[in-house]
């Protein structure tokens, strides 16, 4: 969404690089860069990373948030349903140089929401969680990673209740096969209190004469052991890696070899049907074999060019009584 807060606060998607000391996309000192620049009437240009990820995510994101408030409301009991909204305001911290803009605010109104816990099973985590009134609703795009939200997504989304004094937040994440996760978290004062730590500190550095910049994080390099096995000392573990490459090798020769059957008895199969309307079911001695002509439905036209219907082919072969 449209970032709503100023760069005289931190907003909701710089606050976890602060607690964290760094990000997969920006840098504590990064962000000090871009808030001393705007307090002296600069620009700062910050580097854009994963730009892909950007727009990803603000392509998709109206339809993560439609989505999940759907499902939500699917599970409401009686009078009990579910109100989005998207704001068009930032929302401040009481105290704190802290703000948030939100992809969405949830309202639970006639009665309370009862859903599953995805994280059911650990320690402490009931079977479902129960909520009540408004929190946020945010939407997350993964395209790597079908599990929990990130630990910054996490911190982001506590930042949001606290702006916005709520007890509870939805991080709402389409991963890369394409499921939509709702993952509902309760306000973690600890958490809470780890982000207003961060946020202070951040601003005394800033506001100092010069500026007390984060000491740069020194990457531990991969430290390497080089080690010659005497001859007698360990024959097995030649033998293993020799028997490692071997196996892969076979794998591969396996694979191109599929490869090369599947293509010569997809081509015979197409020979019985030449107009290519039919899905070919034949029987060859006691194997069976399928050749599905699987329909694919036409898309309209959205974002990307209307597709027309098309198709594609699906083998399968069992052998006697097998199904």
């Amino acid at each position: 969404m449209p970032k709503l807060t100023k760069e005289n606060i931190i907003g909701g998607s710089e606050i976890p690089t602060i607690v964290l000391k760094g990000s997969r996309f920006s840098t504590p000192n990064e962000i000090m860069h871009k808030k001393l620049a705007a307090k002296s009437g600069q620009v700062y240009e910050q580097q854009v990373m994963h730009q892909q990820a950007l727009d990803r995510g603000n392509f998709l994101e109206p339809g993560i948030l439609e989505w999940a408030s759907d499902y939500l409301d699917k599970q409401c009991l009686g009078e009990t349903y579910v109100h989005l909204q998207i704001p068009d305001k930032a929302y401040l911290h009481d105290t704190s140089r802290l703000g948030v803009s939100l992809d969405g605010l949830l309202t639970i109104r006639g009665g309370e929401l009862q859903i599953d816990n995805p994280f059911k099973g650990l320690e402490g985590e009931d079977n479902q969680v129960t909520l009540f009134g408004t929190g946020p609703l945010e939407a997350k795009t993964d395209a790597y990673d079908d599990g929990p939200p990130h630990q910054e997504n996490v911190i982001q989304l506590h930042a949001q209740m606290m702006c916005t004094k709520s007890d509870w937040g939805i991080i709402a994440k389409l991963g890369p096969k394409m499921r939509l996760g709702i993952y509902p978290y309760f306000r973690d004062d600890v958490l809470c209190q780890m982000i207003l730590d961060a946020t202070n500190d951040f601003w005394r550095r800033c506001d100092v004469e010069p500026p007390a910049y984060y000491p740069e994080l020194v990457e531990e390099k991969n430290l390497e052991k080089n080690v010659e096995v005497a001859d007698g000392i360990n024959t097995d573990i030649e033998q293993l890696a020799k028997d490692y490459l071997a196996c892969k090798d076979a794998s591969n020769q396996q694979s191109s070899a599929t490869t090369e059957v599947k293509d010569a008895l997809e081509l015979y199969l197409a020979s019985l049907d030449p107009e290519d309307k039919h899905s070919v079911n034949a029987t060859v001695g006691e194997y069976k074999i399928s050749w599905q002509k699987v329909q694919r439905k036409a898309q309209p036209e959205k974002l990307t060019p209307s597709k027309p219907a098309s198709f594609y082919r699906k083998l399968t072969i069992t052998k006697g009584e097998e199904v």
